[in-house]
């Protein structure tokens, strides 16, 4: 009789482990995916395609977060569901911010494993209870960027950037304009400068986001701002200096003396509207790249950026009025003082 209970329980055991293996099995689905490309999620074994709801009702969840990504489609003839990692398919919502900062967020983080990170998946769908169904379930192995899309968007941006850099010292593109004068000393203009940050910062961003993504990213209605204000000022500033007439002092050579000093020397206004630029410039690159989404600045920081490059423009007008009047005995001590057309 104890021979026979041994036996009996073996039994039980080596089922039970056999049942936990299965269910093991069953529940380590890995699913390799790339962003932007379409991917397949093979439904449960007690699923199929008759049984789920319309499409725009199945949920695809990362680590426990809604992703707010639906279906393409489910194949009959494989029981299988078609998603596609696009944040352009979905509208971000505080809600869904998470799981698209645990999908894309801080791609440098994964760059030992060739950009592959590894995700918790489940697919849900509404059940007639509270509790929500479950359809699939796995690990999501994602590849982040793949080397041929990083190459040339690295390389765009690179080229772009030593352009812009390389024009704007070679040529008058970021001086101020002077008659008569050799390029070497033209002043840098402030204005300008601003301008050609903003362009290769929020170009720069939209050539690394398409690089990663491999979708066409929508231009945030803040970047569209921040270039706005700064080609108004930048506008206005060259506007100012046209219809002035004169002509500009030798520049000393050093870039940041020649965005920081007027007639007086370093002044307050220039100095805030380039830590300004500096501080958000910087807020923005270091956002777009360890979130992969273009930053949405409050509406208040912008309008601090509105009032410093008003208070800019409206200093030249006194910095014109002393230049055209009052010009400097030695222009080479001052870099805006001015002196008339001969």
């Amino acid at each position: 009789m104890n021979i026979h209970r041994k036996i009996l329980l073996i039994c039980i055991w080596m089922a039970a482990g056999m049942t936990a293996m299965a269910a093991e099995n069953n529940s380590a689905v890995q699913v390799a995916a790339t962003v932007g490309q379409p991917f397949s999620i093979k439904l449960q074994d007690d699923k199929n395609c008759g049984m789920i709801k319309p499409l725009d009702q199945i949920n695809l969840l990362v680590n426990g977060m809604d992703t707010g990504l639906h279906p393409l489609g489910c194949d009959p003839s494989t029981e299988k569901l078609a998603f596609s990692i696009k944040k352009g398919d979905v509208t971000t919502t505080p809600a869904n911010n998470a799981a698209w900062q645990a999908i894309l967020g801080s791609p440098w983080q994964d760059i030992k494993s060739n950009f592959k990170r590894e995700l918790h998946f489940t697919v849900t769908q509404p059940a007639d209870t509270s509790e929500a169904q479950t359809l699939a379930s796995g690990t999501l192995k994602l590849l982040i960027a793949s080397l041929g899309f990083g190459l040339a968007g690295l390389f765009l941006v690179a080229a772009m950037w030593i352009t812009l850099v390389r024009l704007g010292l070679e040529s008058g593109m970021l001086r101020d304009a002077g008659t008569g004068k050799n390029l070497p000393d033209r002043t840098f203009s402030l204005g300008r400068v601003q301008m050609a940050w903003w362009f290769a910062i929020v170009m720069g961003a939209y050539i690394f986001l398409w690089a990663i993504t491999k979708e066409i990213p929508t231009l945030s209605t803040q970047a569209l701002l921040l270039m706005g204000i700064s080609g108004v000022t930048g506008l206005a500033s060259a506007g100012m200096d046209a219809s002035r007439q004169t002509k500009l002092p030798v520049s000393k050579g050093r870039f940041f003396d020649d965005l920081l000093t007027d007639v007086d020397g370093v002044t307050l206004h220039r100095f805030q509207m380039l830590a300004i630029t500096v501080i958000l410039g910087l807020m923005f690159i270091i956002h777009v790249a360890t979130t992969l989404t273009m930053p949405e600045f409050d509406a208040t920081l912008l309008g601090l950026m509105g009032i410093s490059g008003g208070t800019y423009i409206g200093f030249k007008v006194p910095e014109n009025q002393t230049s055209d009047t009052n010009p400097p005995a030695n222009v080479e001590e001052h870099k805006a003082g001015y002196t008339p057309e001969p």
